[in-house]
């Protein structure tokens, strides 16, 4: 009976014993888990920090470079010059910081403006103290949108006389390819060599054009609208027969910084101009000047 009873009471032990394993079994299986799970939702919260953080990091730096913008068209507004190169300067309220660059371009004896001059769209050039013939292009003839929709040109050239007296001439041209269409406006024809400068191939281009300054650094501008092309744009460049052009746009290229985030802004500003309604106003060309 003694020997019966300790058998049990060995054998309640194993079974206890097995139980205890199987609990402490579970136990690590969960706290496993929960550990996995934890880690988990621990990473994915500092990877969403991190990206919230390195987000409002580039918007202030982005946010920086637009004012480094304004600042420079600010400073062209009211005075007409900028600094060439602005130091890194702080913005207090949000603790990033703007540098930027500006540069002068369009200037010399051939020009090429930077941006495509759409239908009814014009363009004006600062001619002042060119005193001799130009020849205007068009088309560039990398661009198959520009090549399939070739504007026609109507391009005026308006000289500073004297006070209240202005000299201008007026040429109009149609292109040596209107692809197929007929233009019966009455308009010269292109001379249809083109050139290449500025990096830009042009397909057409007009004659030499006598403008109406005579001498010495008169204002003096060109414009030039484009007519009939369809959606795309034309490019447009000059080249001057002996003179130099001056400077036509600043670009200016703006850096912000936050942190670690660096943003860089650009843009172009040109020379104040006309609006394109200007060149529809009645113009007296009959000798006595520039009237409306």
């Amino acid at each position: 009976m003694k020997c019966r009873v300790l058998l049990m009471n060995k054998m309640e032990d194993k079974k206890q014993r097995e139980q205890r394993g199987q609990v402490v079994v579970w136990i690590m299986l969960v706290s496993v888990v929960g550990l996995t799970l934890g880690l988990s939702i621990a990473s994915r919260t500092l990877s969403n920090l991190r990206q919230s953080s390195e987000l409002e990091g580039a918007n202030r730096a982005f946010s920086a470079a637009e004012a480094g913008i304004e600042r420079a068209l600010y400073d062209l507004e009211q005075t007409g010059m900028v600094e060439s190169v602005l130091t890194p300067t702080p913005l207090l309220e949000s603790g990033a910081e703007y540098s930027y660059e500006v540069t002068e371009g369009g200037s010399g004896q051939e020009v090429v403006w930077p941006s495509l001059v759409e239908k009814d769209g014009v363009v004006q050039i600062d001619a002042s103290g060119v005193t001799g013939r130009v020849m205007v292009y068009w088309v560039d003839g990398g661009d198959s949108g520009q090549v399939g929709s070739r504007a026609s040109l109507l391009i005026t050239a308006i000289s500073k006389e004297g006070e209240d007296d202005y000299a201008v001439e007026r040429w109009a041209y149609n292109p040596s390819d209107t692809g197929g269409v007929p233009r019966d406006n009455g308009f010269e024809a292109s001379a249809g060599a083109g050139g290449t400068f500025g990096g830009v191939t042009f397909l057409e281009n007009t004659a030499w054009l006598d403008l109406p300054a005579t001498g010495g650094d008169k204002e003096q501008i060109i414009r030039v609208m484009a007519l009939y092309n369809g959606g795309s744009g034309n490019r447009v460049g000059l080249r001057a027969e002996s003179e130099m052009f001056p400077d036509q746009y600043h670009t200016i290229t703006s850096r912000g910084v936050s942190g670690e985030a660096e943003r860089v802004v650009e843009a172009t500003r040109s020379k104040p101009a006309l609006p394109a309604f200007f060149d529809y106003i009645l113009l007296n060309l009959s000798g006595g000047g520039l009237s409306k």
